[in-house]
């Protein structure tokens, strides 16, 4: 059972401290600051993150140097492997909003769909 907070998670354990987790939970920390507005458009840029953390702060999961690099960033821009899609979803006190952007290789973007269902009656 996790305590209240925000939580990243990527392709390890929770908690693993990997640069893009940390990067993106403080991100989404301050999306969900009070009087901020959270709008997909907002998630879904955070998603979109490519920054290229230095190589000194990389996991060190035995794979090449490259390969660390290329998957480093939250959005993965690659060929063969990378991000494919993004999803964000906001749920309110009388609905639910899914918002899914796709991707094709090479980050180019593909269809975005959004779903709203009302809550409770």
């Amino acid at each position: 059972q996790l305590d209240a907070g925000v939580y990243g998670l990527a392709n390890a354990e929770l908690g693993a401290r990997w640069p893009k987790v940390v990067r993106g939970e403080t991100a989404l920390e301050s999306a969900l600051n009070p009087g901020t507005d959270i709008a997909s458009e907002r998630l879904l840029a955070l998603l979109a993150d490519n920054s290229q953390p230095p190589d000194n702060v990389l996991p060190r999961r035995g794979k090449p140097l490259e390969t660390e690099r290329q998957v480093a960033p939250c959005f993965i821009n690659g060929k063969e492997y990378g991000t494919r899609a993004s999803t964000v979803v906001l749920i309110g006190e009388r609905h639910l909003s899914f918002t899914e952007q796709a991707y094709l290789a090479e980050g180019r973007r593909g269809e975005r769909v959004t779903f709203n269902f009302p809550l409770g009656s």
